[in-house]
């Protein structure tokens, strides 16, 4: 898919659904590289009747310069156009713009909202995990005690991911030497409590980190279209869906 002056897609549902709504919104940042994220996205976006779905229109390699934002790591460079690690990029403007209305709107409780990011990892990447999950922290011991805590968003998704997909290793940093954490991630530091200010140079740290961010690095299997029934079921487990259905009453009866 292409988009015109590469600006992506965003997608809102048309009418609210009370009582089976969910305030999770979906992004996919890598659609040319991330093969079928865009896809899986979009079917969990009008499946789970999320409330965003924001995919980026461009390649990370549409201009090959290093971003003036995130400096790269060894052996890797981050592109100006790779939404990830540049905040001029559409896309992060996209989920600030998000945020503020989620914000309007009684925030985004942890039972019921979080901001997922899906991902796809290479066959050689994180080689013993199916499916990774962070929340934008690293691999260091206090990083990985804040997934000791099982209300966690990431936490949760991960274990109901492990009941839908039986047999597949799920993890988080706390499982998992992945070192795929996202914490160069630009919209997860600003979603993580980095000033938007700092996000280019500034990771985040527990104490800020509430669980908002949900980043997902995935192996090939887990974003064919026959694993969408098993991610809508564990994305249904892991969010309630917002509003409380009325008791009937006898008059209802």
């Amino acid at each position: 898919t292409q988009y015109d002056k590469g600006w992506g897609l965003f997608i809102t549902p048309a009418t609210h659904v009370p009582y089976s709504s969910r305030h999770i919104h979906l992004s996919a940042l890598h659609p040319w590289y991330d093969l079928y994220t865009p896809q899986q996205a979009a079917v969990l976006f009008k499946s789970t009747n999320a409330r965003s779905l924001l995919i980026a229109g461009r390649s990370r390699l549409a201009l090959k310069e290093p971003t003036k934002c995130t400096p790269s790591p060894a052996k890797t460079t981050y592109y100006a156009t790779d939404p990830a690690h540049n905040k001029e990029e559409p896309l992060y403007d996209a989920i600030r713009t998000i945020y503020r209305w989620q914000e309007q709107r009684h925030g985004c409780p942890s039972d019921r909202c979080a901001y997922i990011q899906f991902h796809g990892k290479g066959a050689s990447a994180c080689r013993t995990d199916h499916i990774f999950i962070s929340a934008g922290l690293g691999n260091d011991d206090d990083s990985k005690a804040w997934y000791d805590d099982n209300t966690r968003p990431a936490v949760r998704l991960r274990n109901a991911l492990r009941e839908a997909f039986p047999g597949w290793n799920v993890s988080t940093p706390a499982d998992s030497k992945c070192t795929l954490t996202a914490t160069r991630n630009v919209v997860g530091r600003f979603l993580n409590g980095v000033r938007d200010e700092d996000v280019c140079t500034t990771s985040s740290n527990p104490s800020l980190v509430t669980g908002l961010f949900v980043h997902i690095e995935q192996a090939a299997v887990s974003r064919k279209s026959d694993s969408y029934e098993a991610w809508e079921w564990a994305l249904k487990k892991t969010f309630e869906p917002t509003g409380a259905k009325p008791a009937r009453t006898k008059i209802d009866q």
